[in-house]
């Protein structure tokens, strides 16, 4: 995973955690696309949706090893 890429999911993980809204994941991709050079609306699509896959399974993994209070 590039370090943009890698940026950007911990990105969208704290927005996730934080209550943010599929628009601002879409901001995060749309950045993210625009960095690796621009592309059509549909990659900016497919890039958020990895984002939110990425991001929600590093927060369920993040919720499962915490240790218990």
């Amino acid at each position: 995973m590039s370090n943009a890429m890698q940026e950007a999911v911990e990105e969208a993980v704290v927005r996730i955690q934080s209550n943010g809204t599929v628009l601002d994941v879409n901001r995060l991709a749309q950045r993210l696309v625009a960095t690796q050079g621009g592309a059509g609306r549909w990659i900016q699509d497919e890039v958020a949706l990895e984002l939110i896959r990425a991001a929600s399974r590093r927060q369920v993994a993040m919720e499962f090893h915490e240790p218990s209070v």
